[in-house]
């Protein structure tokens, strides 16, 4: 949008107006992401505050919280769809949970835990999905913790009643799994 090209800048934003918006046509998509034009009106700067990936992806303002980079501010919170969430619990601190490998299908309030991640009283416990000693939640075994480099086999019975758990061996020692 070089040289006042306001009518191609205007075909592409239509919706990206208002006080206190100003220089436009230099700050959106140059590169920095600026609070005032982190708005789905604005195109999220051009791409600049949520990237085009996570702004066009089929989870972003679909009625549902969505954990991961989706649920920041500069992404509208999940366009809208955690604003609820993130009014309830405060103090969930939502930027740096989405710097943990957490990803869009972690979906909060939907009655399912789906992870570790939020599972903790500042996030109301995944919105409302975990409680404590619930799967999803972190599970301890000889001192070591289901979010280690471990990785830990499940078996769950077909009606859903019962989950089975175990550790995989590493090694045979005088002829038994160790």
């Amino acid at each position: 949008f070089e040289q006042g090209e306001c009518t191609y800048f205007n075909f592409a934003y239509p919706l990206c107006k208002g006080d206190g918006l100003v220089k436009v046509e230099d700050e959106l998509g140059n590169g920095e992401c600026a609070d005032a034009f982190a708005t789905s009106e604005c195109d999220f700067d051009g791409g600049d505050c949520c990237p085009y990936s996570i702004a066009k992806s089929p989870d972003f303002g679909d009625g549902q919280c969505n954990g991961g980079t989706i649920n920041t501010k500069h992404c509208g919170y999940d366009n809208g769809d955690c604003l609820s969430f993130t009014r309830n619990y405060p103090f969930c601190p939502i930027e740096e949970l989405s710097n943990r490998n957490v990803n869009a299908s972690v979906i909060l309030g939907d009655g399912i835990c789906d992870s570790t991640v939020y599972a903790s009283s500042d996030c109301g416990y995944e919105y409302g999905d975990c409680d404590i000693g619930q799967t999803g939640q972190d599970i301890r075994f000889r001192g070591l913790a289901s979010a280690s480099s471990i990785e830990f086999h499940t078996r769950m019975s077909s009606d859903g009643s019962t989950l089975i758990i175990g550790i995989p061996f590493s090694e045979i020692k005088d002829g038994k799994w160790q």
